[in-house]
């Protein structure tokens, strides 16, 4: 079972540890194995303008705590690119997740997000 990095096993650093070394784990197996079919999902809920979009990425993703400020950029900038911008996003996600992603949301997807917001917002 992989216990989200929260508050709680914050304040045992013996927990935080146990806790990060899993969320890792599975990130690394995720990656190698399945990352095309989470990033199918993910596109499904962006598409669908669904609140189960932190959910998956918590869940599924990053088995952490993820701030919903965080959360809205990411479909924010998803829905107001056009389609061909759409596929490149989405890709650079993809591409980041694959090397990044043990590192976490805020280090994985906020250096491209913030790159889309840019181009999706003038």
């Amino acid at each position: 079972m992989i216990v989200l990095i929260t508050e709680e096993n914050i304040k045992n650093s013996t927990d935080l540890i146990e806790a990060n070394k899993k969320r890792i784990s599975k990130i690394k197996y995720i990656i190698t194995d399945n990352v095309d079919d989470l990033f199918d999902k993910l596109i499904e809920l962006l598409e669908e303008n669904s609140t189960e979009v932190t959910e998956f990425l918590e869940m599924q993703m990053f088995f952490e705590i993820i701030l919903k400020e965080f959360v809205d950029e990411l479909c924010m900038t998803y829905r107001k690119l056009d389609n061909e911008r759409k596929k490149e996003y989405i890709n650079c996600l993809k591409e980041s997740y694959k090397t990044r992603g043990i590192k976490g949301y805020q280090f994985t997807f906020s250096p491209i997000i913030g790159r889309y917001k840019g181009i999706a917002f003038n």
